[in-house]
């Protein structure tokens, strides 16, 4: 489930918040859909870069990481 409305974000946001928020004490299967949710938000959010990414990779087989930074851009930041 990839959050796409507004209601979604904000409960991909609510769980990003309750999973950084100690102690852990949430059951595992809370927690494992809680990363789920942030994995393919993130995926989402950055296809075309880890598209473009794999590409290059896939071509080059390595790439230095100011490319990489290059690619993503602020993404991580």
């Amino acid at each position: 489930m990839v959050p796409r409305s507004s209601l979604q974000r904000l409960h991909a946001r609510a769980m990003l918040s309750r999973l950084l928020r100690p102690p852990w004490s949430d059951p595992p299967d809370e927690m494992r859909r809680a990363l789920l949710v942030l994995a393919e938000n993130f995926v989402h959010s950055h296809r075309e870069e880890i598209e473009t990414l794999a590409t290059v990779l896939d071509e080059r087989r390595s790439l230095p990481r100011a490319e990489i930074e290059e690619i993503f851009g602020s993404a991580g930041q």
